[in-house]
């Protein structure tokens, strides 16, 4: 399994969102939902949130945890890129429905940095990105 080389970073808000929008410039970083957040925010309201982000060209993943039933939510509402753990042949069966519709289901996780986890985003943003 391949080991992710590009930036990489979690995303809570839409103002989130727009910051990697607005700084990303040729880093293109990887745009990743937060663990859980499937369970409260919902596969919809994640896909609309990170919409300008698919919209200026970034790779945005969803983290499904190991729940087979967001999983395929995810990928009913549009979601081409999954992250998701748990049980091998559960994700073989989430595997094939991603394939299906021209997704990928990534296995691990890949580092990164949290906007939520630090007290200037924007900063942070820069920092990892070399902007």
């Amino acid at each position: 399994m391949a080991v992710e080389s590009r930036p990489a970073v979690v995303v809570h808000t839409a103002e989130h969102v727009r910051l990697v929008v607005e700084v990303a410039g040729p880093a293109r970083p990887l745009v990743l939902t937060p663990p859980g957040a499937q369970a409260y925010a919902g596969v919809a309201y994640l896909w609309a949130m990170t919409a300008p982000a698919r919209d200026g060209g970034l790779e945005v993943r969803i983290d499904c945890g190991e729940d087979p039933g967001f999983a395929m939510a995810a990928i009913r509402t549009g979601w081409r890129q999954l992250h998701m753990s748990g049980d091998k042949a559960m994700l073989g069966k989430i595997d094939d429905m991603a394939t299906q519709v021209g997704g990928t289901l990534h296995r691990s996780r890949p580092a990164a940095i949290d906007l939520a986890e630090t007290n200037d985003p924007q900063a942070a943003l820069k920092d990892l990105i070399g902007a």
